[in-house]
C-alpha cells in the first residue's frame, strides 16, 4: 500500500502512531485493517522506556466507525513485552482505544455525537455499543468541558432555572454574548451559584450586567459576590406580572357580577386573551375591539389598569435612561389611580424593581436566549424520558449547546 494512502487511512480511522501492515475483506464482509506499532516506537506502557524485549504478539479485533454501509474492524497486533528498565513484562496499550476495550475511542466519540439528536440507548445501538459505553463518554467530555470553561472574557450573563421534576430545579448561567452555557447548579436559590461565583473570583470575571426575573435569591445572591455588576430584570416577566395583575383584576371583576343576570356579567367573559393579547404583536380583530369596548364601559377600573399597562410596555422603548425614568413616572401615575389591590401590590413591587427595569434601555439584554435553552433542556429530558442522576444532567446542559457555539 502506498504511503500517501496508508498516510490517509490512519488519519481517517484515528490510528496514527500505528502502521497499516494488510488490509483484507471477511466472510462476513467487513472491512480488516490489520495494524502494529513499528518496533522502534514501541514503549513500556509502565515507565515509558524504550529498552524492551518482545516476548511474542497477540491480536485485538476491534469496532470502529463503518465505510458507508460497510463495517470496519482494526486488527491490533498487540506487542508483549520486557522492560529491563523496570522489570515488568506488561501488554502494549494503543492510544486509539481504552484498556480492555473491543472498540476504538473514535467510535465512542461517533456515539458521543450522535446522541445528542437521539436517546443513549438508540446511539448505543446505532453504534454497535453498549449503553454505559455511550455514557461514560458524554460524562467525560462534558467534565473535561466544565473543567475548560474561561470566564474572563464574560460581561454580559443570563441566571434563571429549569423546571427537572416536581420540586427539583436547576439554576443555569449562560453567557448572552457567545450562548454558552457557563453552570448549572442545583436548586433555585443563592446556593446553586455558589461554584459560579468561586470561579468568578478565580478568574477574575469582568461581569458587567446580569439578566434575571424577579428572584429575591438570585438578587441577593449578585449583590453578595458581584456587587459592582448592573442588575436588568427581564422585561419580559416584568410584562408577565403586570398581565398577571390585570387578569386578577378582571377574576376579581368576575366574582363580584357572577351572581348577577347573564345581562350584567356578559362583558367579563370570554374576554381574557383579547384583554391581555400584545396588541402590537397580535392585532386586535373588530369584534375584539369591540368586546373591550364595552368591557371598559362597564368596568371602568379594568379600563385604567389595561392602558397603564399598556404604558409600562413604552418604558423598555425609550432610547435612554434618563428618558425611560421619565416614562416609568407617568407609568407610576397612572398605576396609582388604579383602586384595586392586586394592582396596587404590582405598584409596589415595580417600585422596588424600579433600578432594573429602567437598565434595560442602557444595556439591552434579557433572558430571552436562556428561555430558548429551557426549550432544548426539555428536549433532552423528553428524548431521555427523565434522569436520575442529576450530576450527568448538569454536565450534559453544560455542554448542550458546545457544537454550535463553543
Amino acid at each position: 500500500m502506498g504511503n500517501a494512502v496508508n498516510g490517509i487511512l490512519r488519519q481517517v480511522l484515528g490510528i496514527e502512531g500505528c502502521e497499516i501492515i494488510n488490509v483484507e475483506q471477511s466472510e462476513g464482509n467487513a472491512l480488516l485493517v490489520h495494524v502494529e506499532t513499528p518496533r522502534p516506537m514501541i514503549r513500556c506502557p509502565y515507565c515509558g522506556g524504550a529498552n524492551v524485549t518482545m516476548r511474542g504478539k497477540t491480536r485485538r479485533v476491534l469496532k470502529t466507525t463503518p465505510y458507508g454501509e460497510t463495517p470496519v474492524r482494526i486488527v491490533a497486533h498487540s506487542h508483549r513485552m520486557h522492560c529491563k528498565d523496570c522489570g515488568r513484562t506488561p501488554q502494549e496499550q494503543f492510544a486509539f482505544c481504552a484498556p480492555r476495550k473491543r472498540h476504538t475511542t473514535l467510535l465512542r466519540r461517533q456515539a458521543a455525537r450522535d446522541a445528542g439528536s437521539m436517546t443513549i440507548q438508540d446511539a448505543a445501538l446505532r453504534n454497535g455499543l453498549r449503553w454505559h459505553a455511550v455514557r461514560d463518554e458524554l460524562r467525560e467530555e462534558s467534565a473535561a468541558y466544565r473543567q475548560g470553561v474561561d470566564l474572563r472574557g464574560v460581561r454580559r450573563i443570563a441566571i434563571d432555572e429549569v423546571w427537572v421534576k416536581r420540586r427539583t430545579f436547576i439554576t443555569v448561567v449562560m453567557d448572552l454574548d457567545t450562548k454558552r452555557v457557563l453552570h448549572a447548579g442545583m436548586g433555585r436559590g443563592g446556593e446553586a451559584l455558589t461554584g459560579f461565583w468561586a470561579a468568578v473570583e478565580a478568574q477574575v470575571a469582568p461581569i458587567e450586567t446580569v439578566s434575571i426575573d424577579m428572584s429575591g435569591a438570585y438578587i441577593s445572591s449578585i449583590q453578595r459576590h458581584c456587587p459592582w455588576a448592573q442588575i436588568v430584570f427581564d422585561r419580559f416577566h416584568l410584562s408577565k406580572l403586570c398581565g398577571q395583575a390585570l387578569d386578577e383584576l378582571r377574576k376579581a371583576q368576575w366574582r363580584k357580577v357572577k351572581a348577577q343576570p347573564m345581562a350584567e356579567r356578559r362583558w367579563v367573559t370570554s374576554i381574557q386573551y383579547p384583554l391581555l393579547r400584545n396588541r402590537e404583536r397580535n392585532p386586535l380583530t373588530a369584534k375584539e375591539r369591540r368586546k373591550l369596548k364595552q368591557l371598559f364601559a362597564h368596568h371602568p377600573t379594568i379600563h385604567q389598569a389595561y392602558e397603564a399597562n399598556s404604558a409600562f410596555r413604552e418604558i423598555s422603548k425609550q432610547p435612554t435612561v434618563a428618558l425611560a425614568e421619565e416614562a416609568f413616572d407617568r407609568w407610576l401615575e397612572m398605576a396609582k389611580g388604579v383602586k384595586a389591590d392586586c394592582y396596587q401590590k404590582l405598584v409596589r413591587a415595580m417600585v422596588r424593581y424600579r433600578a432594573g427595569i429602567v437598565a434595560y434601555c442602557k444595556h439591552r439584554v434579557s433572558s430571552g436566549p436562556l428561555e430558548g435553552l429551557n426549550n432544548k433542556i426539555r428536549k433532552l429530558l423528553h428524548m431521555a424520558y427523565g434522569y436520575r442522576d442529576m450530576d450527568f444532567l448538569m454536565l450534559r446542559i453544560m455542554s448542550i449547546n458546545r457544537g454550535k457555539y463553543g
